[in-house]
């Protein structure tokens, strides 16, 4: 399955591959076939605006939508690879990758130019879960007054 936000010409692709043209953050999992992929492949990047860092801050959006798509769209075990321009947001990104699968790893290919920011994480062996560290927000506990202390009367 191919999905891009402009028309994917299908002609040449053999019948199996499946184009469909929307945004990725649109999509649910029955609109892509019902079952979790092997494997996941991303080539998507934002539109460049010649702002180096607040494409690559869009560029880290986009691959941490994708991680938040992994519970659902991948199997466990599943692999991952996609791109992202490198950038302050590429450490945590990275990171999260991580937490979320055996192995993750930043790639630059040869092919890609020297000046180029375009970089490539590929991750091995998904774990499940979306890898987001846990803030008190999430807290499944509800919130209570803090105790006034023994013997108050009051828990």
């Amino acid at each position: 399955i191919a999905v891009d936000l402009k028309l994917i010409n299908g002609g040449g692709y053999p019948p199996n591959v499946r184009c469909i043209q929307a945004d990725l953050r649109d999509l649910d999992l029955a609109e892509l076939g019902g079952r979790p992929f092997d494997a996941v492949i991303s080539d998507m990047a934002p539109d460049t605006t010649g702002d180096p860092m607040g494409d690559a801050l869009r560029s880290a959006r986009l691959c941490h939508d994708l991680l938040d798509r992994c519970v659902d769209w991948l199997r466990r075990g599943g692999n991952l690879t996609m791109k992202v321009f490198e950038g302050g947001e590429y450490p945590e990104l990275l990171k999260r990758a991580g937490r979320m699968f055996e192995e993750a790893k930043g790639y630059k290919p040869r092919a890609s130019r020297q000046e180029s920011v375009e970089m490539f994480i590929v991750c091995h062996g998904y774990r499940g879960g979306d890898g987001r560290v846990p803030t008190a927000e999430d807290s499944i506990l509800p919130k209570r007054k803090p105790s006034k202390g023994w013997g108050s009367g009051s828990e």
